[in-house]
């Protein structure tokens, strides 16, 4: 089953993780500019922390074709993924997104309430679970510490601001890793098979290479988001392309030219001058300008 999530543009991040993935992307081409095609040599030039995160975050925001030729989609699966970009159906306008302002705003507000509470968190594992008390609850008497009991998971307020940090940031790995480094007791230590399984639904095979498992904690708010906005259902299999804001630009020109009068050919003829694409590129790019 197919549910990786789409490609984010770098023009769609928020600013300040837009400006750092820019970066990252020149340090890198500096690099590839200079011949270097060891993995963990492009990662370290680029700032990621290791060529995994690298990876990941080059396919989240679409720039794989970045990586040297040897770790990139084979050419093949390639032409067989573009074929398959296309949508149809008639377009449903959706409510506007400003529509839960309200409950965005009580969010934010919820996350500065529990900034304020986990500055006097003191938490330790035992047992199997995260005990946690007010911090300096321990220099008093027992009957006085400021207990906050413990269960298997750390202390809720802070476990929602781990998960909102994490979506936040769109499962970026770089970002996981600064988690880690401030939030592990042992950073080096930590569980990056089970969190990468979590995370992306992504195992690793004998060999230590990707193989799917299921769902991860990002498919899964991409899905659970998908269907509170209108979507019928998750349809299991492989899930309609994503559409990159270029080709929406194209199809959109196509579909305007065709509403002008412009015949098949003519429109044909002017989108491949201007955009420099062939026939078949063409096509598909009419494909989905039929759905708009």
């Amino acid at each position: 089953m197919d549910n990786s999530l789409p490609p984010q543009a770098l023009d769609s991040l928020p600013a300040a993780q837009r400006q750092d993935a820019y970066r990252r992307v020149a340090s890198l081409c500096v690099a590839l500019g200079k011949g270097i095609d060891s993995e963990e040599e492009l990662a370290k030039s680029a700032g990621f922390h290791s060529a995994e995160t690298m990876k990941i975050s080059l396919s989240n925001w679409g720039l794989s074709s970045l990586l040297p030729a040897a770790d990139r989609e084979p050419p093949q699966e390639q032409k067989k993924e573009r074929k398959a970009r296309q949508t149809g159906g008639e377009p449903v306008q959706l409510p506007p997104a400003t529509n839960a302002a309200p409950l965005f705003e009580n969010t934010r507000r919820f996350i500065e309430s529990e900034l304020i509470s986990i500055a006097s968190l003191n938490e330790t594992l035992q047992g199997g679970r995260f005990i946690t008390e007010a911090a300096g609850g321990a220099e008093k008497a027992t009957a006085g510490r400021g207990a906050r009991g413990g269960q298997w998971f750390p202390n809720p307020d802070l476990t929602r601001l781990i998960g909102s940090c994490i979506v936040e940031y769109g499962g970026n790995p770089d970002t996981i890793e600064r988690l880690l480094d401030a939030l592990h007791p042992e950073p080096v230590k930590a569980n990056r098979k089970d969190l990468s399984l979590y995370l992306y639904g992504i195992d690793r095979d004998a060999k230590g290479g990707p193989k799917e498992r299921g769902d991860g904690l990002m498919q899964r708010v991409a899905q659970v988001s998908a269907l509170i906005r209108g979507l019928p259902e998750i349809k299991r299999g492989a899930k309609p392309p994503p559409i990159t804001p270029m080709e929406q630009i194209i199809a959109w020109s196509i579909k305007a030219q065709l509403e002008e009068g412009l015949s098949e050919d003519a429109v044909a003829s002017n989108i491949q001058v201007k955009w420099d694409i062939d026939q078949d590129e063409y096509s598909r790019l009419r494909n989905i300008a039929r759905g708009f």
